[in-house]
């Protein structure tokens, strides 16, 4: 797996005039969209690649309407386009996550994926800072779904 996503994370890097971006020895590459750090991790031998950003930290005022508004989004990720939204017990911070699978991941997943990421991140940054709610156009779209449909089981 891990050969088959650096070739992507290399591929995707040539596509954006980024040559030879690679893992690090820990399989680790962060980028940088705009305003969104995106901290791309291989998850040991279990064949995924976790994307993951920090939105923002819980204001001190935060009441439980704000809270229900983060647990709102995550309802069947209908506000995550695939991703989940949870809050650090100690710091505070408000992270969004995606769990990639790597074993069967192409550069046009990985980019649709990332993209659609990116965008849901800054549109819960723009949430978090007092605008509306961000919608998932389609929760399924940033997700990489097995073609193997017989691997699946009930």
């Amino acid at each position: 797996m891990q050969e088959n996503f650096s070739r992507v994370l290399n591929e995707f890097g040539d596509s954006l005039g980024l040559p030879g971006l690679v893992l690090d020895e820990g399989g680790y590459c962060g980028l940088r969209f705009d305003d969104i750090p995106v901290h791309l991790e291989l998850l040991g031998e279990r064949q995924q690649v976790l994307l993951h950003t920090c939105l923002g930290s819980v204001p001190a005022q935060a009441d439980k309407a704000f809270h229900a508004r983060l647990l709102h989004g995550n309802h069947f990720f209908a506000g995550t386009a695939g991703a989940t939204i949870g809050v650090h017990p100690e710091s505070g911070s408000i992270d969004m996550a995606l769990v990639l699978e790597g074993e069967r991941l192409t550069l046009e997943g990985f980019e649709r994926a990332l993209k659609a990421f990116v965008d849901m991140a800054e549109a819960w940054q723009r949430e978090l800072a007092g605008g509306h709610q961000p919608e998932a156009e389609d929760a399924t779209s940033a997700q990489v779904l097995p073609r193997d449909w017989s691997s699946l089981r009930a």
